[in-house]
């Protein structure tokens, strides 16, 4: 399936209502599929959502109805806590076109907050990144709001691609029932125990078409640049201004261009602060860049 983002040049107010102006600009997705428990039927609960955007900002709008709005299950409350168990809405941005990584933003009807960074098709899930998002929700008499709003700035995307992917997952505990926009089938996500992952199967979301015209944290690599690869060792310990160096490795994982380079046993990779940009350095791999360039 494929929704279109809509470009707006207000900002919208996160409180969980969904009555800004800038959301009647986007058509709403529906046609949610279970996974549990009647597989690929259609959800016995409406969802739909929106996405709209600023030149800083993404936006997602998700109204989750329910015929038993008593029922909703939300208990936790704390960042990063297992929502599974409760209702909650789960929102997947695919931002380099590899079909292989991603972001997971999660939250429940009490806006308690969940991200993590997908590599290699839910393979690999580093859930202790921390991306700096908000989250505001709110229940209604027929149902219950998630608004989500993600700076640009927090993700790293390839600046060519205009359609990014995307799926949302719904849970409704109360009827045991997950439901997803983009669907998923039984037989998805068992890399592992983890079952309930199902929806970290990048290459299954749809499509998020209309991303242009934004600002952020592109990821500027020319693919015209990347040759090739010659075996080296790593000179020297990798310092990005203070952050862990796997997160080094995921970007290397996340990016298309840098995909070319995996064949080599190691690379060379050297960084430095400059003002208060994280510059990453390629050194010696085969790889002219033309000067810096900020991640």
């Amino acid at each position: 399936p494929s929704v279109q983002a809509a470009r707006v040049d207000q900002p919208v107010i996160v409180d969980g209502r969904l009555d800004d102006v800038a959301w009647n600009a986007a058509e709403p997705a529906t046609g949610f599929i279970q996974r549990e428990p009647d597989e690929m039927q259609p959800a016995t609960e409406k969802t739909e959502f929106r996405v709209v955007y600023t030149a800083s900002v993404l936006y997602v709008g998700v109204k989750s109805y329910d015929s038993n709005p008593a029922a909703i299950v939300a208990k936790e409350m704390e960042r990063d806590a297992l929502l599974y168990p409760d209702d909650s809405v789960m929102v997947i941005l695919v931002t380099f076109g590899d079909h292989r990584n991603g972001y997971a933003f999660e939250t429940n009807p009490n806006g308690a907050r969940f991200d993590a960074l997908i590599t290699d098709e839910g393979r690999d899930i580093n859930s202790e990144w921390d991306g700096v998002w908000r989250a505001a929700c709110r229940r209604t008499p027929d149902g219950w709001v998630a608004e989500f709003a993600i700076p640009f700035s927090t993700l790293r995307y390839d600046p060519e691609l205009d359609t990014w992917g995307i799926n949302v997952r719904r849970r409704i505990p109360h009827k045991n029932e997950e439901v997803n926009w983009s669907p998923l089938g039984r037989d998805v996500g068992d890399f592992r125990d983890l079952r309930r992952y199902a929806v970290y199967r990048i290459s299954l979301a749809g499509e998020l078409r209309g991303m242009t015209d934004h600002e952020g944290r592109a990821l500027h690599v020319d693919d015209a640049l990347v040759c090739r690869a010659a075996p080296l060792s790593l000179r020297q310990p990798i310092d990005l201004v203070g952050a862990r160096q796997h997160r080094i490795a995921e970007l290397l994982d996340a990016s298309r261009a840098f995909r070319r380079i995996q064949s080599a046993p190691t690379a060379g990779v050297e960084c430095r602060p400059r003002r208060r940009d994280r510059v990453l350095h390629l050194t010696n791999a085969g790889i002219r860049c033309g000067g810096d360039r900020p991640l």
